[in-house]
C-alpha cells in the first residue's frame, strides 16, 4: 500500500491510499466520516458571503394584515374574529424561518394570504416598522382608488 497525501482535519489525520492490489472503481480508500466535515466547511466558507447578503423576504403586495392570536391548531382569532389556519400553513417569523404553530405565542402584527376556501395559508410576522409601512400603504391605495372614482 503506498501513501499520497495526508490532510489534517482536528485532531484526526483523513490519508488517502491506493491499494495496488486490486485494480479496481474502489482504488482510493477514504473515510466517509471524515470526507463529510471537510465538504461541509468548505461549502459553508464558499457560501458565507451569498448568507451575509440576503435580500428582504418577499411578502406579496397582495397580502393582507392583522393581529393573530394563535390557539389550539387550527384556531386562531385576527382581529378578534375566530378564523382557521389550512392545514399546510406556513408561519415565518422576521427572520423568515418557518416556525411551528405551537411556538408561536400571544398576539402578533402579521401579513397573511388566505386559500380558496379562506382559510390562511401563509403568514409573516411583523416588526412594529414592517407592520405601519404596510398599514400606510394600504391606506394610501384606498385614497388613490376613493380619488380615481371621484374624478369620473
Amino acid at each position: 500500500m503506498r501513501i499520497l497525501s495526508t490532510f489534517f482535519v482536528g485532531a484526526r489525520a483523513l490519508v488517502l491510499t491506493v491499494r495496488q492490489t486490486v485494480p479496481s472503481v474502489f482504488a482510493a480508500v477514504v473515510p466517509i466520516a471524515a470526507v463529510v466535515p471537510v465538504a461541509a466547511i468548505v461549502a459553508i466558507a464558499a457560501h458565507a458571503p451569498a448568507a451575509l447578503a440576503q435580500p428582504a423576504r418577499s411578502i406579496p403586495e397582495n397580502a393582507e394584515i392583522g393581529r393573530l392570536t394563535l390557539g389550539v391548531f387550527p384556531d386562531a382569532t385576527l382581529d378578534g374574529k375566530p378564523v382557521r389556519l389550512g392545514a399546510g400553513a406556513r408561519i415565518r417569523d422576521q427572520a423568515n424561518i418557518i416556525q411551528v404553530p405551537s411556538t408561536v405565542t400571544g398576539e402578533k402584527k402579521i401579513a397573511f394570504s388566505r386559500g380558496t376556501m379562506g382559510e390562511i395559508v401563509q403568514v409573516w410576522i411583523l416588526s412594529d416598522a414592517e407592520f405601519k409601512a404596510r398599514a400606510d400603504a394600504i391606506v394610501a391605495a384606498r385614497r388613490a382608488a376613493a380619488q380615481g372614482g371621484q374624478q369620473r
